[in-house]
C-alpha cells in the first residue's frame, strides 16, 4: 500500500524533469539544427539548474519525514526521498547517454541507406 502512493507522488515529479530535458533537446535538435552533443549541452544550459534544485529541495523535504514518530510516514518520506535522488542521477547521466547511443544508431541506419 505505501509503495503505490510512494510510486504515484514520485512519478509525476520523475517524469516533469525528463520531459523538460527532452523537449529542451528536441527543440535544439529542430530549432537549432544541432547535433546530438550540442542539443545535448543546450538543454542542460538551459534547464540544468531546475533539474537540479528542484529534486534536491523536494527531497531534502521529504527526508524530514524520516524523522517522524509515526513510521509509516516516515518511511514514506525515506523513500520518497531516494527515489526523487535517484531519479535525478538517472536524468543527469542515463538520460544523455540514452540520447548519445540512439543518435548514433539513427545515424547508422542512415549510413547503410
Amino acid at each position: 500500500m505505501g509503495l503505490s502512493i510512494i510510486v504515484s507522488m514520485t512519478l509525476g515529479i520523475v517524469v516533469d524533469d525528463t520531459v523538460h530535458f527532452m523537449s529542451k533537446y528536441q527543440r535544439a535538435m529542430r530549432e537549432h539544427n544541432m547535433n546530438s552533443e550540442g542539443a545535448i549541452c543546450f538543454a542542460f544550459h538551459t534547464v540544468g539548474r531546475a533539474m537540479w534544485v528542484t529534486p534536491v529541495v523536494l527531497a531534502a523535504g521529504f527526508s524530514v519525514l524520516a524523522f517522524s514518530n509515526y513510521k509509516m510516514s516516515a518511511d514514506m518520506g525515506l523513500m520518497t526521498a531516494m527515489t526523487i535522488v535517484l531519479a535525478l542521477f538517472m536524468d543527469f547521466s542515463f538520460l544523455p547517454a540514452l540520447l548519445l547511443m540512439s543518435a548514433n544508431k539513427t545515424d547508422e541506419a542512415r549510413a547503410c541507406h
